[in-house]
């Protein structure tokens, strides 16, 4: 898989030319949202992989592939362009760290992915407006209305991702996660 997705990725960096779009936030809360409507949380499946795929980086191949394998998949993006850091040894003497240089088009294609990711999220908080409540990552959760779901739907059908749709609850934000 990484193999697969480093190959396909260098020959589209080869072959275009990025364009990060505007950094935004991985999560986001509206401090402003302050109601106890009923909210439903929209999910985007495989959200990063999609991207990859629409966007023509992967092929469909490599895309089926990879929904068998989730975080096999998501991990070979992530490391996209990485810097690679060894110890050099000679027998069992360490002579020294080496770090050799991850290429800079690669991590710009992965800021992409993500990036696409969080300003798709941005988009919908847009739309709803003070009926949005937070994104994270590639979850949009809002109140809930027919009107609100629509626009959701709408935008994310655009963009040619698919995505399912969950009731959502203050209490799941209040939990603590280490005890």
């Amino acid at each position: 898989m990484f193999k697969s997705v480093k190959e396909a990725a260098v020959k589209f960096c080869n072959n275009h030319n990025i364009v990060v779009p505007e950094e935004r936030p991985c999560n986001y809360t509206n401090r402003l949202y302050s109601r106890s409507d009923e909210l439903v949380a929209t999910d985007v499946n495989n959200a990063y992989w999609r991207i990859a795929l629409n966007e023509n980086i992967i092929t469909p191949e490599v895309y089926q592939k990879g929904l068998e394998f989730k975080n096999t998949s998501l991990a070979s993006l992530a490391v996209l362009g990485r810097d690679c850091n060894y110890s050099a040894y000679r027998g069992l003497e360490y002579l020294k760290d080496v770090t050799i240089g991850g290429r800079k088009d690669l991590k710009d294609l992965y800021k992409f992915i993500r990036f696409s990711c969080y300003e798709t999220m941005y988009e919908c908080s847009e739309e709803l407006k003070e009926d949005f409540y937070k994104w994270k990552t590639d979850e949009v959760i809002y109140t809930k209305t027919d009107k609100h779901i629509e626009i959701v739907h709408a935008i994310l059908s655009n963009k040619n991702l698919s995505f399912k749709d969950t009731p959502y609850s203050y209490e799941t934000d209040n939990k603590l996660v280490c005890q």
